[in-house]
């Protein structure tokens, strides 16, 4: 739980928290999704969450056991950037769920 499994920084972007602090950090995102699970039947699963920090940006989105998390700039216009995402995952869904039902 909490560790990177694929991804990290764009090629000439450096993180702005050390290594050790990633750990730690990857730990609270998946402390975080797992908590919001108490809350589904309640107010149904979580699509995606976003948070928005002095120097960043941030979006996680749950996936099955995983969570996608992306970071952009201050400047990055989120709510399209989020949207995409949420369009590419919805696709990407539907492709397995209409693979899996054909067998």
């Amino acid at each position: 739980m909490g560790k990177l499994v694929a991804g990290g920084m764009r090629e000439g972007v450096n993180p702005l928290e050390n290594k050790a602090d990633s750990s730690k950090l990857f730990l609270g995102f998946a402390l975080r999704s797992e908590m919001r699970k108490d809350f589904d039947a309640e107010f149904g699963k979580t699509i995606y969450s976003f948070s928005e920090r002095d120097r960043i940006k941030l979006a996680s989105f749950p996936l099955n056991d995983h969570i996608l998390r992306i970071s952009m700039e201050k400047e990055e216009h989120h709510f399209t950037l989020i949207e995409n995402i949420l369009k590419m995952i919805s696709t990407t869904h539907a492709g397995r769920t209409n693979r899996q039902d054909s067998r």
